[in-house]
């Protein structure tokens, strides 16, 4: 089977060879980046997240309305 395979890159055009070291190192890259993305989730709360992504403005504005002056401020 793995031998199968083998031959059968031996027996594609460059172009294509070209093309399938390109997507095999897209997958990796990917694989590799979702490893760290999922990482760093762990570590980060949903609502740290949610702050993490807003301006600097948005985040004052949330942070005071929302948090500070919010009579239950239970999160």
């Amino acid at each position: 089977m793995l031998e199968n395979k083998i031959n059968d890159l031996k027996n594609m055009s460059l172009q294509k060879k070209r093309a399938f070291i390109v997507d095999f190192c897209l997958n990796q890259k990917l694989k590799k980046n979702k490893n760290q993305i999922n990482s760093q989730f762990k570590n980060v709360s949903i609502l740290d997240f949610f702050i993490n992504s807003l301006s600097e403005d948005y985040k004052k504005i949330f942070i005071v309305d929302f948090i500070k002056n919010e009579n239950n401020p239970y999160w």
